[in-house]
């Protein structure tokens, strides 16, 4: 299934298409335009610089050293005719990201089923992609995730008026040598 690149979420019918992406809503397309572009303007080595830092660094939730990634769990809660399904990331070891992994798929099993006609279908889907998770993301290097973070928590960070300025002066004929600072 397609996920939004904006919120994360799964898009199971529709969404909007724009530039390429898939969002989930006009809202999320509209709010993560503004980053995509963004995104593209960064240089390389200072994404790879800020990764490779993040996935070295040490575990927010437990504080033993890394790697640290991006793990995802998902839950499904029902009672009688009301369902509640959750998707959800965690930026943390391989060891604490399979815990809440362990933790989604249990939930899941002892409280989706309770509802009609919902809870029987989307208990076993959520069961088989907290499955599928487990294995992800692989060891050894960064997922695609990790880098998606990075590349969004360095937009959030970065004064675009003065990277353009920056970049303006580093271009060969940039700026005129003889023009007063």
């Amino acid at each position: 299934m397609a996920r939004c690149p904006a919120c994360n979420k799964q898009i199971v019918f529709g969404g909007k298409r724009q530039n390429g992406h898939r969002y989930c809503n006009s809202r999320c397309a509209h709010k993560h335009e503004p980053a995509a572009l963004n995104a593209r303007e960064l240089p390389p080595e200072i994404v790879a610089h800020e990764l490779l830092q993040l996935y070295e660094s040490e575990c927010p939730t437990c504080g033993r050293p890394g790697p640290i990634d991006l793990h995802a769990a998902h839950f499904v809660w029902s009672f009688l005719i009301v369902s509640r399904r959750r998707s959800q990331q965690f930026l943390c070891c391989r060891r604490c990201g399979m815990k809440r992994k362990l933790y989604g798929m249990a939930a899941t099993s002892l409280a989706g089923w309770w509802s009609l006609p919902l809870g029987v279908i989307l208990t076993p889907i959520f069961i088989v992609q907290n499955i599928r998770e487990m294995g992800r993301p692989a060891a050894g290097a960064p997922s695609a995730r990790l880098e998606t973070y990075v590349r969004n928590r360095l937009i959030e960070s970065v004064d675009w008026a003065e990277f353009k300025k920056q970049e303006a002066i580093d271009e060969p004929g940039g700026w005129d040598a003889a023009e007063p600072v």
